[in-house]
């Protein structure tokens, strides 16, 4: 049933809080156009397959609800946040030029790493072609933060980055809707991107199409257009210990590519990065903070990292989560512990507070309570009709 989904799915499920009945059970949940096929799978039980949105036939939402089931089985409160980091989904998303987005669930859509990128001769000019680029209007791809909630993935990398004493880049808000808390960023600007952006942005994926297989060939697909209108995308869960307590936590992360070789299926996914003039960048200070806290909460172990000088790339170097760990000056576990305070009092706080919103600002977690008239003119994304179609809010008695 619906309750049942939204707790198996949700973020910010307390186990072993003193008082649930007081607490309440607070989610955050997965996307509404799964959720809600999820929810009319588990009324049709005869019917093992359903329709996905390209009108194929998609079982893995039934798999889905195997894994939510089998997370009853998890001992949340001893088992490692990095070991209980678990896929629920993958999909590959692309926007037509009529700006539909379509969904395509699955890994069998993601590129695969191509292995023998490591040494490039003659070095890969990772500006070619962006002439045209420049001279289009680009936005990034924005997913709908309710049919596939990401915001919360950034905000636990700028937790951690906060725990290392760097400062947060951005705002979020947080609130609660029917017992459920959504974490958005604030938008500041609706501005155009500016060119440095665009560049950097391009050679990123240009970058990734030399170095990647997509899965429909045998090599590299080096010499058509760098599309920046798709993605590739995981969905997990995973658990963060506070004190006897644990937080589960669901999010969204976006990925390059598969490791071929990383057998782990459902957690062998990885990034690719340029790197400007050294792999010693990647190595100190907030650059190392940012790769490691993007690879620990996402649950990646190596990182593809393309060595920049000027606009060439000679080499791709593998990095290894180990490696980035040996650098940072604070221990995992204390780091986890931080976030894990810091989610629990914004949950907290959401919970005191149902009909009001929390900011959360750039300084640590010194969050501000505000009402409805204040938020009118500030620029996050709301509910959707099809999110309020699937989860309309429960009245109470």
């Amino acid at each position: 049933n619906k309750q049942y989904i939204l707790k198996k799915t949700g973020i910010f499920k307390v186990n072993g809080y003193p008082n649930s009945n007081d607490f309440g059970t607070l989610s955050f949940v997965t996307p509404s156009n799964v959720v809600g096929r999820l929810l009319k799978c588990s009324q049709k039980s005869k019917n093992n397959k359903m329709k996905s949105e390209n009108g194929q036939i998609n079982d893995q939402l039934l798999e889905i609800k195997k894994i939510l089931e089998e997370e009853k089985k998890l001992d949340w409160q001893r088992t490692p946040f990095e070991d209980i980091i678990n896929g629920l989904f993958s999909f590959h998303l692309i926007k037509g030029k009529d700006g539909k987005i379509t969904y395509n669930f699955g890994e069998k859509f993601f590129p695969q790493f191509d292995n023998r990128s490591s040494i490039i001769n003659p070095p890969l000019d990772l500006m070619v072609g962006v002439e045209e680029y420049l001279q289009k209007s680009y936005s990034p791809i924005s997913l709908c933060h309710w049919d596939l909630i990401v915001n919360i993935h950034k905000k636990i990398e700028e937790l951690i980055i906060t725990s290392l004493g760097e400062r947060s880049e951005h705002k979020f808000i947080s609130f609660m809707y029917d017992g459920i808390i959504f974490i958005e960023r604030l938008k500041n600007s609706t501005s155009p991107i500016s060119s440095k952006d665009i560049e950097k942005a391009y050679m990123k994926r240009r970058l990734n199409k030399f170095c990647t297989i997509p899965y429909n060939k045998k090599n590299p697909d080096t010499y058509s257009p760098v599309n920046f209108e798709e993605g590739y995308y995981v969905t997990k869960c995973g658990t963060f210990q506070v004190g006897e307590y644990a937080i589960k936590v669901t999010f969204t992360g976006d990925f390059d590519a598969i490791d071929p070789n990383n057998k782990c299926i459902g957690n062998n996914f990885m990034k690719i990065k340029v790197c400007p003039g050294h792999i010693f960048h990647l190595l100190n200070g907030v650059a190392l903070y940012k790769t490691w806290a993007q690879s620990y909460i996402s649950g990646n172990r190596v990182i593809g990292a393309g060595i920049r000088r000027k606009t060439l790339v000679k080499e791709v170097k593998y990095v290894h989560l180990p490696e980035l760990e040996t650098k940072i000056p604070i221990s995992k576990s204390k780091i986890i512990n931080f976030v894990g305070k810091c989610l629990m009092r914004i949950v907290s706080t959401c919970k005191k507070n149902p009909e009001k919103y929390v900011i959360i600002p750039e300084d640590k977690i010194s969050l501000r309570i505000v009402g409805e008239d204040f938020m009118k003119g500030m620029n996050f994304s709301r509910p959707t009709k099809e999110f309020l179609s699937v989860f309309p809010e429960t009245k109470e008695d």
